[in-house]
């Protein structure tokens, strides 16, 4: 019985790690759509909020890093403020928060400040 449970346990564990990262549905935000979700290109998101320190640094960061890759990635800034419900929908626990999105789908995240080059360097790896 003991081996019944470990087992049971086991698979109840993977059962939540394996749909906690489960690609969400887009959410059902007419803005989110039109700018994230439809985009051709991949999209990098930024949730943040104008009182967040490192958010306020990754500005920088971004505006640095959309010069540099204007034509591959489209960079969208989402105040947490003003879409709380797109922040809940994704999950997004702490600031900043990035995600990278292909073809309105989560490809990749992560969270903290990092500087451009971490940045650059994080991205260039999933695309």
């Amino acid at each position: 019985m003991k081996m019944f449970n470990n087992a049971v346990a086991a698979l109840l564990a993977f059962a939540f790690v394996y749909l906690a990262y489960l690609p969400k549905e887009p959410p059902k935000d007419d803005w989110f759509k039109a700018v994230v979700v439809n985009e051709s290109r991949p999209v990098m998101v930024k949730f943040g909020a104008d009182w967040c320190p490192p958010c306020q640094h990754m500005e920088q960061v971004l505006d640095d890093l959309s010069s540099t890759v204007s034509g591959q990635v489209k960079i969208v800034r989402i105040s947490v403020d003003e879409k709380p419900e797109l922040a809940a929908h994704y999950g997004v626990r702490s600031i900043p928060r990035i995600f990278l999105f292909k073809n309105g789908r989560i490809v990749a995240k992560h969270g903290g400040f990092q500087d451009a080059k971490a940045t650059k360097t994080w991205l260039d790896q999933q695309l």
